[in-house]
């Protein structure tokens, strides 16, 4: 539910600021709506492309076309009234944003990504905030203080949808918690099965038996293209893992841990050796 929360309460101060915009947009100069284009162009991609590519959309390409798109629309929208200039500013803006906001999102996956969302939403208050302040500066000064009651009705519902997301992701799972399993144990090898869906490893610690030569199972069932290549790089492996079953062996040396990986070093897990 939470998502769908972020997603609405971004697209609503996206709705109000750019009905203030249009409203007031023969008081603002072309430099102010280059600026309010640029700036919300790229907070509505960053913050919706992040949200999303850590819940929503498994595929990070997708989530990255989905975003810039979005962030094109907004930055040729709000610099619509104030002529090209400020409609090449939003929609270069709005790139970047789509471009960042699922790398974002994929980067923080593996720690905290909760906490950094709840913070994220805090600042995407701020920064509208600072925007409004901006329009209300830029318009004769009878008319900024009429502007007020229009952010003291747009403000409660701001708070609410803030303080809702942030508990809720403060309390919600951690995307990527740490989980041990042993191995099985066969006749003359061992084994063990992780899983590699959106969220990374399952398990991403798996206890192996010095000596005795093992058979690692990684399940893909993410089409991630992060999670597509696996780096073991103790024991000099470094593969492409297909859909479905992806069989790696070797035979552990000497106690202690190996690390593995996805390709691009954002998703983590370990290999006990005892």
């Amino acid at each position: 539910m939470i998502i769908p929360l972020i997603v609405i309460f971004v697209l609503l101060t996206v709705i109000f600021i750019s009905y203030e915009v249009y409203h007031w947009k023969n008081h603002l100069s072309s430099m102010n709506g280059m600026m309010i284009s640029m700036t919300f162009a790229m907070m509505t991609s960053l913050t919706i492309g992040m949200t999303i590519s850590l819940k929503v959309v498994n595929d990070p390409t997708l989530a990255t076309i989905y975003t810039i798109v979005l962030g094109i629309f907004i930055g040729y929208v709000m610099g619509y009234p104030f002529g090209i200039l400020a409609q090449l500013d939003g929609v270069l803006a709005g790139i970047m944003g789509g471009l960042m906001g699922p790398m974002t999102g994929l980067m923080i996956s593996n720690s905290s990504p909760n906490l950094f969302i709840g913070f994220f939403i805090l600042l995407y208050v701020f920064i509208t905030f600072l925007v409004f302040q901006l329009i209300q500066k830029s318009i004769p000064s009878p008319i900024s203080k009429r502007m007020n009651r229009a952010w003291y009705l747009f403000l409660p519902m701001c708070i609410p949808l803030a303080v809702l997301a942030i508990v809720q992701l403060s309390n919600s799972t951690i995307l990527h918690a740490n989980t041990q399993k042993s191995s099985t144990q066969k006749t003359s090898y061992q084994e063990a099965t992780i899983e590699v869906n959106e969220n990374g490893y399952s398990p991403n610690q798996i206890s192996l038996k010095v000596g005795i030569p093992a058979k690692l199972h990684f399940q893909k069932k993410s089409s991630s293209g992060c999670l597509s290549y696996l780096s073991i790089p103790d024991q000099g492996i470094h593969r492409e893992l297909k859909s479905g079953d992806n069989i790696i062996s070797f035979t552990p040396k000497k106690s202690g841990t190996i690390k593995f990986s996805c390709g691009m070093g954002m998703y983590h897990g370990s290999l006990i050796l005892k």
